[in-house]
This record gives structure tokens, sequence and C-alpha cells, in this order.
């Protein structure tokens, strides 16, 4: 936990003025209420002695009257303006929190757990604020009423006072085990973590989830670790609820012993009557013990603040962790106050590695590499997947720093530079490009340093960039042109597309040193000429060669380099670091192609895979053989038009965002949830109904002792004392155990409530077609939102939220009885005076509700923002768009800052003015018992008893109505939770949704009749009218351009998404008509970019077979066939090796090999490789294409079809047949030719041009 002080740390002056000013009045505020204590004291007396009762009740009346007016002034400006700081310091917190994570070293993103990072700005920053705003008001609040009450009884009588207060320590220890307990629950639950994890990845992956039918497997995981989370809370919740009878025990023990001393004082007092000393009345007994207990008792009440300052002070010390956490590498490494040397202009790019070590956690990559990268050249790295390729350009840009060992640009330790200015010198395009949820415009503007806004560059640069990575035309395409949107996770971008932006973005950028990591791996043939050719042109520079470095797997792609450097260890040739052994990677050859050429056995040409005949070309040059063709043969209007690759659609028009605010729900179906607790929740029931009749039962009592004060037989007054003082202790064990039970049986209700309304809702997000993650609302953020806090905020409200209403309702009913039965002219006029009460609260619920809808929806937005900024955070970093992030995110906060002003303000208000209506409610109970006493009408035991009824009546509910805005909030949450449950999806997983071929029926004809196809986000067709049949056992290859709707077409198959018009059938049913579930089952798919979900290589294979059990034998025999076996062997755990989150933990191509083995573990009668191997290096890709031509060619392969897409025409030109798809007209793409390579190489055709 942090400081008290320091949970104000990003308080701005006025915030700190207002928090002053809302705080001062808080206090007065505070200590206002125990002052009605004296006018109660006086009015007491004269009602007993029937002495002036309609003078004492008049000054009484108009004394609370403005006790009442004070008390709601105060209130609702201390509390609006302490809330309004403290909206304000939570604004400001979430900014620092983003601008110190963009900071941090990518190491740090490396561990941090799937949504961890944006879970931060909106749960534990809400824990913040929740403890510094009303929390903070009432904690101050209820202080000074305790001070006050204590002022006001040690002024009246010090010994009754002190005699009270002698149960203090007994408090204080009661206090200490409830925020020792509270300490615990707010601690970071490890299961949670781990559960909110496993949401985040498989959420972030919707495709790989739905195609592996793993719903069931991921949220089984889930519930796992809910579970045990689960025990964890229910332990602490239950020393939460026994701390907190603890609280109410001594407080009635003091009761007992204040009572006790009290009537030993008046007996004293009337027995030295005759005497000077001063004489103890009634009246001023009960002042000063209500004063003191008012005191005691607000200490008390100040427990649910002081839990939620606790929870506060420890969500503070998480997040100041980060915002304080100094990146690995030093100052030189913090690109928010840059230092060291300023780069030297203009910047050859000489770049030498000197003895370099470094291994990501325990995977070592290179052992003591020397590399030297002379200026003004291009150095081509070469070697096996893993191997440290890319590593090599992640530490010149800084993004990991060496163990040991030294980089050096231009002589200097890159260490030693400022490092905004070196990664300004850098250029880069990855292998996987990620683009931000921008224009394209503003994509393409990011790579000049410094850009915060789109219109910072001129729109002709913009154009002239777009036009040298050959993307301009199909940019112009669009309805918006280069302002259109990009969309959540690039969704209006092919693969191919959304690599022309990111080389256009380097191309502006125009550096010094460019980076080019498989540059143009998603690009066709006639794209990737294209654009390898204005590569060509960047490279060479408008002034002079810049110092460029090639990453490929294709060894066609680096032959022209000045220099080829070969990676790898010295032990193997594959494996865990590329070079096989743990030791990591050296340089093993360096050189020029034809010098590498000539070693004999060199590593380089058994990468080249061509047995040392040179003159023999490899599989991948023979792809290139019609590059000398004009491009003006080929269609580029088709490339551009439409994609296939994140094909993204916006929901149906029936389908609402995951933060929307959703029809009310009745409470009967959220504790429909707990029927398994029924037997449990009736015994609650009774416990709470029990507990709120503890309050209303001391009237008896109370009525009693009062009447004893006024009592002139001081033996009958001790001996009475004695009595009552017992059955007020007995009272005190009674509402401990209650106290303690009730608490324990509803969170045990509540926690298992929770965590199945969690597992259902998750169950339920898993269920949702992949349109329904397109729209932006459906956020991976937003979504995880929803399981985290919406659920968190259900849990508030119907454990001890139920509880609560229960004793809330007992206090009535019997506090109600009571004052019937005493008088029932003076109850019912009261009972009608009890709506009055209820305004003030019913303003308060509405404005909580209404606040919490709008805020958590425009707050789920900020939480969608930091979540792409955590997964683009290499981007962020190389393109220096630290800025640009944290003015888009200052931006978005704007709505919900206002909102929260709005709702701070209007509740406090709302607040203020039940507070005055209370103490006016007491005014006209006071004034209307002393006109019926007056009156004859009513005695002064019943007055007491009916008053004291109705009184503690009160207390007891208004302990209760402490959760009155928990149960506000978790209608507006569980609003939104189950507009999420009840959404069914148009392509619905549940099982038994549609038919299933039997077995011996199956052949695996596949048909496209007539599909069109376009995408809701877009208005341009991406299929228009497609006919394509793919018999039994034939293996067809989709080729065409970027945009073609190739992925398009598997993913159709897939179900994904179903066809506008047309169908596609499999052994002549439509498959709209088959269960989505059974379909995906049939089906192994290989996606261009695989994902692959935390846990072991093992548990990640085996998810292949759609929801089977597979053995250790099986897991092995398909990674040997997709050639990962050799590397997977040689981890540090073999198959029970972590690959982390999202794979991280493993090179790219070593992830893709997990994917293909993942593939065919299930022996799918339908396999999809969509770009299967195009992140192999060229033996792995030798090895792996031969595998799969085994496993096209056994036994039962005439059962398997197949569909490959490539790019590269030499992975399909054995394929059965080859069908090109081209959109020529805008129309969306069709079918233009067909047949094997041998026979679309005779029509000298598209594919011929191709």
């Amino acid at each position: 936990m942090v400081p008290m002080l320091k949970l104000f740390r990003f308080y701005e002056p006025a915030d700190r003025a207002m928090l002053g000013v809302g705080i001062l009045f808080c206090m007065i505020g505070g200590v206002a209420f125990p002052c009605i204590n004296i006018a109660f004291g006086e009015l007491l007396d004269s009602t007993a002695s029937m002495s002036n009762i309609e003078e004492t009740t008049k000054n009484a009346v108009m004394f609370m009257v403005g006790v009442a007016l004070v008390l709601g002034v105060s209130l609702a400006a201390g509390f609006g303006l302490v809330g309004w700081a403290a909206a304000r310091g939570a604004s400001n917190v979430r900014r620092a929190y983003l601008k110190s994570m963009m900071a941090q070293d990518v190491a740090f993103f490396d561990a941090a757990k799937a949504g961890e990072l944006s879970a931060a700005t909106s749960e534990k920053v809400q824990i913040l604020q929740n403890g510094t705003a009303k929390k903070m008001g009432e904690l101050v609040q209820s202080t000074f009423t305790g001070v006050g009450g204590l002022a006001v009884g040690f002024y009246f009588s010090w010994e009754l006072s002190l005699v009270i207060m002698a149960g203090v320590p007994m408090l204080a220890g009661a206090l200490y085990f409830l925020v020792k307990a509270t300490t615990k629950l707010t601690a970071a639950n490890p299961e949670y973590e781990k559960a909110g994890a496993i949401a985040t990845e498989s959420l972030t992956a919707c495709r790989v989830t739905s195609a592996l039918n793993a719903q069931g497997r991921v949220a089984e995981r889930y519930e796992s670790h809910l579970g045990d989370a689960e025990r964890v809370a229910t332990k602490n919740l239950w020393n939460i609820s026994f701390a907190n009878g603890g609280l109410f025990g001594v407080m009635f023990i003091m009761y007992a012993a204040g009572l006790w001393f009290g009537a030993y004082l008046i007996s004293d007092s009337t027995n030295g009557a005759m005497s000077n000393s001063p004489c103890m009345t009634g009246g001023t007994v009960i002042m000063v013990f209500f004063a003191v207990l008012i005191g005691g008792f607000s200490f008390g009440m100040a427990g649910s603040s002081i839990e939620a300052v606790i929870k506060a002070r420890t969500a503070a010390h998480q997040l100041y962790e980060v915002i304080d956490r100094k990146p690995k590498g030093g100052d030189g490494a913090d690109a928010r106050t840059p230092t060291g040397l300023a780069l030297k202009t203009p910047v050859s790019g000489d770049i030498m590695f000197n003895a370099v070590y470094f291994s990501y956690t325990t995977r070592p990559v290179f052992r003591g590499i020397d590399l030297h990268i002379p200026a003004g050249m291009t150095v081509a790295l070469v070697g096996e997947s893993g191997c440290g390729k890319s590593t090599v350009t992640r530490l010149l840009e800084r993004f990991y720093d060496p163990s040991a060992g030294t980089i050096t640009l231009d002589g200097v330790d890159i260490t030693k530079l400022r490092i905004n200015e070196l990664r300004s010198a850098i250029g880069v395009v990855s292998q996987e490009p990620l683009l931000f949820n921008a224009s394209i415009r503003m994509n393409i503007a990011v790579g000049r340093a410094g850009v915060k806004h789109a219109t910072d560059v001129p729109i002709a640069e913009i154009e002239s960039a777009a036009r040298a990575a050959s993307a301009h035309d199909f940019i112009a395409t669009f309805p918006d042109g280069y302002d259109t949107v990009v969309g959540g996770k690039n969704s209006k971008l092919s693969g191919g597309q959304k690599q022309r932006v990111a080389i256009a973005r380097a191309a502006l950028r125009n550096p010094p040193i460019l980076i080019l990591d498989e540059a143009t791996s998603a690009l066709d043939t006639e794209n990737e000429r294209l654009v390898q050719a204005a590569l060509d042109e960047l490279v060479a520079g408008a002034h002079g060669r810049r110092t460029t470095i090639v990453i490929a797997h294709r060894l066609t792609t680096v032959r022209g380099a000045d220099k080829i450097v070969v990676l790898g260890s010295r032990d193997a040739a594959g494996g865990l670091a590329g070079g096989g052994a743990a030791e990591g990677s050296v340089v093993l050859e360096e050189g020029t192609h034809d010098k590498l050429m000539e070693i004999p056995g060199g590593r380089y040409r058994g990468l080249v895979g061509i047995g040392g005949s040179r003159g023999t070309p490899s599989a991948s040059s023979v792809s290139l053989a019609g590059m000398d063709r004009s491009a003006s043969q080929v269609d580029l209007k088709a490339k551009e038009e439409e994609e296939e690759e994140e094909d993204k659609v916006k929901d149906s028009k029936d389908a609402k965002g995951a933060q929307k605010k959703g029809p009310k729900v009745k409470a009967a179906r959220i504790w429909a949830y707990s029927e398994p607790e029924y037997p449990v929740l009736a015994f609650g029931g009774f416990i709470a109904l029990a507990n709120g009749c503890v309050f209303p039962s001391i009237a008896f009592v109370f009525a009693e002792m009062l009447a004893l004060f006024y009592s002139h037989d001081t033996d009958y007054i001790m001996d009475t004392a004695y009595m009552l003082g017992g059955i007020f202790f007995a009272i005190a064990v009674i509402s401990w155990c209650l106290t303690g039970i009730q608490g324990g049986v509803f969170a045990v209700i509540g926690e298992k409530l929770t965590t199945r309304l969690r597992v259902h809702l998750f169950r339920a997000i898993l269920r949702q077609d992949v349109a329904f993650f397109d729209d932006p609302d459906n956020s991976v953020g937003a979504l995880t939102s929803n399981l985290r806090t919406d659920t968190s905020t259900v849990r508030a409200a119907t454990g001890q939220g139920l509880g609560s209403a229960l004793q809330t309702f007992g206090s009535l009913c019997f506090g109600l009885a009571v004052a019937m039965e005493a008088s029932w002219k003076y109850g019912l006029v009261l009972l009608a005076a009890v709506p009055i009460l209820s305004i003030g609260e019913m303003i308060n619920m509405q404005n909580i509700a209404t606040g919490e809808a709008v805020v958590s929806e425009s707050l789920s937005r900020t939480a969608g923002h930091i979540s792409e900024t955590a997964t683009m955070i290499r981007e962020v970093k190389a393109f220096g768009m630290e800025g640009r992030m944290y003015d888009i995110y200052d931006s978005m906060l704007k709505a919900p800052h206002k909102e929260e002003r709005n709702k701070a303000l209007t509740v406090a208000l709302a607040f203020g003015l039940a507070q005055s209506l209370t103490m006016l409610f007491y005014a006209f109970a006071f004034w209307w018992g002393a006109e019926l006493i007056a009156k004859g009408e009513l005695d002064f035991y019943d007055f007491m008893k009916s008053l004291w009824a109705l009184g503690f009546c009160a207390a007891g509910a208004g302990q209760a109505a402490a959760f009155a805005g928990d149960a506000t909030a978790a209608g507006s949450a569980a609003a939104r939770i189950f507009s999420l449950i009840d959404r069914v999806p148009p392509i619905d997983t549940r099982p038994g949704q549609g038919l299933i071929i039997p077995p011996e029926q199956f052949k695996g004809r596949i048909e496209f009749k007539g599909v069109k196809f376009s995408y809701p986000q877009r208005e341009a067709a991406v299929l228009g009218g497609l006919d394509l049949v793919a018999a039994p056992g034939e293996t067809i290859a989709l080729i065409g351009q970027s945009g073609s709707g190739k992925s398009t077409a598997v993913q159709l198959i897939e179900r994904f998404y179903d066809p506008c018009a047309g169908s596609i059938t499999l052994d002549g049913v439509d498959i709209r008509d088959l269960d989505p579930m059974w379909l995906r089952q049939q089906i192994g798919i290989v996606e261009q970019e695989p994902t692959l979900f935390s846990g072991t290589v093992h548990d990640n294979i085996a998810a292949g077979k759609c929801g089977e059990p597979a053995t250790r034998d099986e897991v092995i025999e398909a990674a040997k066939i997709s050639n990962a076996h050799e590397f997977v062997s040689k981890m540090p755990n073999g198959y029970d090796s972590e690959v982390g989150v999202g794979g991280g933990l493993v090179s790219g191509g070593q992830k893709q090999r997990i994917a293909i083995a993942r593939a065919i573990i299930g022996r799918p009668r339908i396999l999809l490789l969509d770009e299967a191997t195009s992140a192999l290096d060229n033996e792995s890709e030798r090895l792996v294409q031969a595998s799969v031509d085994n496993l096209l060619n056994e036994e039962n392969a005439d059962k398997r079809t197949t569909f490959v897409i490539a790019h590269r025409l030499s992975t399909i030109r054995n394929a059965t047949r080859i069908c090109i798809l081209e959109n020529a007209d805008g129309e969306g793409a069709k079918l233009v030719e067909q047949g094997t390579h041998d026979e679309l190489m005779k029509i000298g055709g598209r594919y011929t041009a191709l």
C-alpha cells in the first residue's frame, strides 16, 4: 500500500483546492450531526418532567431544522467537490500510467499477462477513484462525527465519556482484523489474473478459437482458475464478516457499560442532591451517551470507507509500480526524457555488434556474436527459424539491450545515444505489419518522426510514398480514400495491402538505416515485383545508398545483397536457437552469394537446398521467371479493391455493443445462478432477518433504561441497571455471531453466483460469430471489462446486497411493529412520513444508475486504446508514436471525465438532500411525540419505546442502505451482461444447431455456387458470383493478386461468415444447414499469421483434435510431419515447454510449424493452407512441403480435400488444379482460369502473367 497522502499524488493544484474545500465541508457536516444530541437531551428532561414542554420542543425542533440545513448543504458541497477532484485525479493517473507504460522496455510487455495492462486503467483506477471520492468523504464525515460526538460527551460528562470509551481498544482490535482481512482480499488474486489472461488471448484470437472448436476447452480452463480464485476470496470474506461483526459487538458492549455507569451517576447524583455536587439528569446521561456512541458508531461506520481506502491504497501501489518503473537500460532508455549524446548528422549507418550476448528469459539467442554492417551497404541476414535474425534489429532499435557486449552506430555505443533520435534514424517494415486504428493517411504519416496529426505531412508527400509502395491505386478505390479508417485490427486491408501501407510509411521516413523484415512476404508475385522495385529505389536513396538490413527466409530475395550473413549455432542444423543448441547463435558464414556458394558443405549452400549446384535455380526463383513482363499486363484495379485476409464485419443491426445498456434485468434471473445454494440462501435470509431485529430490539432496553433514569429509588436504579447491562452484553454476542454468519453466508453465495455468471458470460461471448468481434464496440478491452468489472459490480449487490436488503426489511418490520404496539397514533403518523425519506435516496439511485452506464461505456473505449497500444508497442516505439498515442488517449478521456464530474455533483446533491430529509424526519418525530405527551395521549415510556424502535430501525436500515448504490450500479452492469448472454449469433456454435453428414457418406466435395460476399464495413464486393468445385481428394490452389478474395473463400468454408448470395455445399448439403462445430471438426487450417495460446507445445498441438484428447505419440507424430519435432526436443522442457502468450517465446517459423502440426494432428478431411509455409526458411519449407505432400498422397488421401493459398506460385505448382481469382470490374472476384500448372502455362493467360 502507498501512504495515505500518496493517493492524491496526481492531483493538480486546482484538484487539491477542491479536495481541501470539500473535506472542510465534510468536516462541518460531520461535526453538525452529534450536535443534535444537545437538543435531544433537553427535550427528554422536559417531557419526563412535563414542564415547559411546548417551549422546549419548539426550541429543540428549530435547532434540529437548522442542523438539517447545515448538514445537507455541507455534505452536498463536500461530497461533490471531493468526488469531482477524485475524477480529475483518476484521469491524471490514467494519463500517467499510459505515458509510463509506453516508455517501458519491450521485455516489460513480454512479461505482462494478456489484458493486465488495459485492466489496470479500468479496474485498478476505478478502485483508486472509489477510495478517494465518496468513500473519502464518508471517512472524513464519520471521523469528525466521531470527534464531535466525543467533544460533546466530554464537555457534559468526562467521567461517563471515559467509561464508554473504555471499549475503544476492543474497537481498535476489531478494526485491525477488518483492515487485515480487507487487505488480503484486495491483494491481486493470481488465479483470477490467470483466468483474465485466458479470456484476453482467446478473444484476441477469436478466429483460431472458433476454428479449433476450442470454446469449451478455453471456458473450462477459465472456470478452473475462477474456482481457485473463488475459494481464496470466500475465505477472506468470512474473515471480513466476523471482523465487521466484532465492530458492532464491541459497540453494544460500550452501550452496556455506558448505560450502567449513567445509572450509577444518576443514583449518586440523587443521593447527593442536598450537597453542592452537580446534578446528573437522565437527559444529560442520554445526551452524553449518544454523543459518545454516535462518535464510536461513526468510527465503526467508517469500516466500509476504510476498506475502500485500503483498496485504493493497494490499487495505487500497483499502478504506481508501473508509473514509477524505470525501463531497463537506464535513463537513456526512457523515451519520455531522452538523455545521452545527440545523433551526429548525417548518419553514415555503420553498425557493429561486438561480442553480443542476449537471451529471451531462459532462451539464449546470441552467444558472443560479432557482426559488422558497413555504412551504405545492404546486408542480408539468413538462417533457420529462431536463429535470431529479427533479434538483431530489435537490439539495434533498443527494444532490448544485450546482456553483454556492445552495439555501435557510427562508432558510438547506442546505449549512449538519445533513444528517440536513434529510432528516428531507422525505418522498419516487419514480417507481420500492424497498423493503427486510424486513417490510412495517419498510418503513413507516422513514418515521419514527431508527427502527431495526419495533416502535419502534406497529402502530396503521403501520395508519393504510397505510389512508391504500389499502394496509391488501391487506396484510391476506397470511398474515403486516404481518410479511410483502417478499423479495429486493420479490418479494411488485406495482408498485402497492409504490407504496402507499412512500406509507404517507411518510404516517407526516408531513414539512413532501413530494416526489411520479410517486407514482401504477404504480396502476390506481381505486387512483389512492383514493391521490390520500389524498395530497391528506397534502398538506393535520393542522396546515396542507405544502410539496409534485409531479413528473409527465401534466399532469392537477398542474393543480390552486398553481404549475406548466416546466423546459427555451430553444433546442429536446427533447433531452439536456430542452430539447434541452447547456447545461442553466432555468425557462421558471411560474404556475397557467389562467395558463399563456393564453400564446400557450407551452411549457406545447405539453406539454399540445391545440393551445391550453383547453376540449379531454387524453387522460389522459378516463380520469378516472368518478372520481366510489363506491369501494364497486370490489372492493378483488382488487387486494390477488396481484401480477404483480415475480414471484419460490423454486426447485424440487432447486434449490440458490449458496453451498450440493455433492457432491465429481473432480479429473479440473476438469482437463478444461485439455485444450488437456495437452502443456504434461505438460512442466510433467516439470519439476516434476525440480524435486522437486533437494532429495534434495543428499544425495549432503552425505554426501560430511560424510565429507570427518572426513578427516585436509587437501589432499584442500580439493580435494574445491572440486569439491563447484562441484556446489552447478550445482544453484543448475538450481533457479532449474526453479522459474521450473515456476511460469510452471503459472501459464499455471491462469489459462487459471480463465478457462474462469469463462466456463462464468457461462454456466451465465445459462442458469438466472428462478425461480432469485428464491431468496434466489442473490442477485447470492452469484453474483458464486462467479465471483470461488471460481474464484480453484480456480486456486490447480490451477495452482501441481498443480505443487507433482508436485514433492512427485518429492521423496518420489527421496528414498526414495536412502535405501533407502543402507540399506534404516534407510529402511524411517522409511518406516513417515511416516504419523504425515500425522495433523496431515489434521486441518488437514479443518478448512480445513469452515471454508471454512461461512464462505463466511455471508459471501455479507453481500455480498448490501451490494449491496442500494448499490442502494437514495437510499432509505437519504432515510429516514435508515444506522443500521438497519448494525445489520442487524452482526447478519449474527455468524455468520461465530463461524465464523471456530472455524476459526482448530482450524486452529492442527492446525498445531501437525503441527509437533510432524514434529520427533518427526526425533528418531526420529536415534535409530534412532544405534542402527544402534552395532550396526555402518550406517556413517556411508550414515547421512548416507539421513538427508539423507529430510531434504531432507521439505524439498521441505514447500515444496509449503504449498499443501495451498489444495487443500482449492479442493475446497469446486469443489463450489459445479459444483453451479451441473450444475443443469438447468426452463426450459432451451440451443439446440435444443424445437420451432420454420416462418416460413411462423407466425401469432401465442396462447391461454390454463385457466391457473392462483401463485408458490411466496406461497400465494394469481395466475391462477385464465385463458381468453383473441389472434388474429394483434390488439392485446389487459389491464387490471385492481393485482395482477390482467396482468404475470404477459405473463411467462408470455415463459416466464419455466410455468403450474401449463392451457396457453398459440402457433399451436396448447404453448409449453412450443417452443425458449425461438426463442420469445423472436419477442417484443419493454417493461417498466414498463426496464433498460439499460452500453455505448452503439447497443449497447442493437441488442440487440433477439436475437443478430443491427444496422446503424446500423436503429438510427436504431427510435430515430425511439420518439421517441428527437432527444435521442440531441444527446448528446455521439450513438449512441456511454455510457448508464452501468443507464442511469444518461440520464433515466427517455429510458431508456424507448431500451427501446422496442430492442423494435421486431427487427420482432417478438409485441409486449408493459407500461406502455410510463408514464415519458414528454405530448408524447413522444403521439409514441411515434402511432409504435406506425403500426407496428401497417403492411402486415404482421396478422402481429403485441400485448399492451398499462395502468393508464390512455386508453392502450388503441383496442385491438382490451380484456380485464378480476379476482381476485374470491381464487382467482386470470380474464377477466371483453372487447370493444372502445365495446362495453364499452355493457355498463356492470366496464370502465365502471374
